[in-house]
């Protein structure tokens, strides 16, 4: 069993560890060598590969706080540090580098410092804004996604933290930047705006006004795309807050019969935690509404697919837990 997180430890041994630097770097006048670029990045490069080891970037369990004991976390959170504060001193690699902000701060938002995740990306896009001409078009071109991502993170970073007005400030950042990109992220801004309205602020009316603009946007340009069920839910569960089943039910009944037909674009498979989530609130709508055949007939399809799926292990147990 992994022992709860003890912030405080954490924030203790980072303070300790940084304020350790600033003496010896004090005591000894400078006098200490400054690495060459070159020293610096072969030390970065090996830092990496020593994180690596256990947690790799690319695994998913690097990004769950469920994945580190105590002490793992406070050894690679100092190794991170160390890792971090070698960048000044590397010229040039700006991809590199803004790829080290963006691990930052997606990091730190997935283990639970909203804080630090903050800072990351405030990091990430100091350095983007101030190196942005001496990029290639192909590297500006390739953090269009990422700066939306980042603009979207920071968002929710700020209003967990309470921050409302800076996480507003995110969104329509967002959406602004991505009005003019020809893709789904402009639709997709959109739609996190929406949610913000209703999850954050609970302002249900608002929040509907812009689910609607997004599934009007991403109808017409992108109507296999998985956003499409994301949004057309979001507006249902709307309808279902207001009491109004009426209005969910047709919604749901779409969402069921799309997450079984589309595929994600990333992974090219089926979203199953989605198929099934709509089967669920598919039947319940149905409940609702007095319709009792009707809700037979979508939970025995959610039935098929369930066993299907457990068959191919791809159950997870959130989608169990909603099933049942």
């Amino acid at each position: 069993m992994v022992s709860p997180i003890n912030y405080t430890t954490i924030l203790k041994t980072l303070s300790q560890f940084l304020f350790s630097i600033f003496i010896l770097v004090f005591i000894n006048g400078f006098s200490q060598e400054i690495p060459t670029s070159e020293e610096a990045l072969k030390r970065y490069e090996d830092i990496s590969k020593t994180m690596s080891k256990s947690f790799p970037e690319d695994e998913i369990k690097t990004y769950t706080r469920e994945s580190f004991s105590q002490s793992e976390l406070e050894t690679y959170l100092s190794q991170h540090f160390q890792r971090m504060d070698l960048l000044p001193f590397i010229k040039g690699h700006h991809t590199m580098k803004l790829y080290a902000h963006l691990h930052s701060g997606n990091w730190f938002y997935k283990i639970g410092f909203p804080k630090e995740s903050i800072k990351s990306y405030q990091n990430f896009f100091d350095y983007y804004n101030l190196h942005e001409k001496e990029l290639t078009s192909t590297e500006r071109n390739n953090f269009l996604v990422m700066r939306f991502f980042a603009h979207g993170i920071l968002a929710e970073n700020y209003a967990n933290l309470g921050a409302m007005d800076s996480a507003t400030k995110q969104l329509q950042t967002n959406m602004e930047f991505t009005k003019t990109l020809d893709n789904v992220y402009y639709p997709s801004a959109i739609n996190n705006y929406g949610v913000f309205l209703y999850w954050h602020k609970k302002e249900l009316d608002s929040a509907l006004v812009y689910f609607k603009r997004a599934y009007q946007l991403t109808n017409i340009r992108f109507p296999n795309h998985t956003l499409l069920g994301s949004i057309r839910d979001n507006i249902a569960d709307i309808f279902v807050e207001k009491k109004n089943y009426q209005m969910a039910q047709p919604l749901y009944a779409a969402n069921f019969k799309f997450f079984n037909e589309v595929v994600d674009d990333q992974t090219l498979k089926k979203d199953i935690p989605r198929l099934i989530s709509a089967g669920s609130q598919l039947v319940m709508t149905n409940v609702h509404l007095d319709r009792v055949e009707d809700a037979q007939r979508a939970f025995e399809k959610l039935e098929t697919i369930i066993r299907t799926e457990r068959k191919s292990n791809n159950l997870s147990p959130e989608s169990r837990l909603e099933y049942l």
